[in-house]
């Protein structure tokens, strides 16, 4: 048996940590710190480094969505105007930052749906506002 801690001192104080209440019973116990504070911080640096106009890019196409039924049924139609089936549409993921792996999920999507994108962008007549981004992020 284990258990994993950032070492707080619910879990790992002398007396009265969970941890070591465990340990008293259960001998073969083990604990072990929990990487996954320090992974967080690693990527959230990582993020810093990340290129700007693609993360901005990313928002605005997001946000373009985000709150209008009617744009994600258009989108929808495009794509199965070309070829998609009605089953196998898909939509643009968000982006979290607090989440910091939905990025890559996020914009993975937007590569994959990209010349819907476009397609979408020219005949919506959003040129100026989608466009221009995503010529920035491309």
């Amino acid at each position: 048996m284990g258990i994993a801690s950032d070492k707080g001192g619910n879990l790992l104080a002398v007396r009265t940590g969970l941890a070591n209440r465990l340990i008293k019973d259960y001998s073969y116990s083990i604990v072990v710190h929990d990487y996954c504070p320090i992974f967080n911080l690693v990527c959230e640096a990582a993020m810093e480094a990340f290129p700007e106009s693609v993360v901005k890019t990313k928002k605005m196409i997001n946000a373009h969505f985000k709150q209008s039924p009617m744009r994600k049924a258009i989108f929808k139609e495009v794509q199965i105007e070309r070829g998609v089936g009605k089953n196998e549409t898909k939509e643009i993921l968000p982006y979290v930052p607090t989440r910091w792996f939905s990025i890559y999920d996020s914009i993975k999507r937007i590569l994959e749906l990209w010349d819907f994108l476009e397609i979408y962008s020219e005949q919506e007549g959003y040129n100026d506002e989608l466009s221009s981004s995503m010529l920035k992020m491309n």
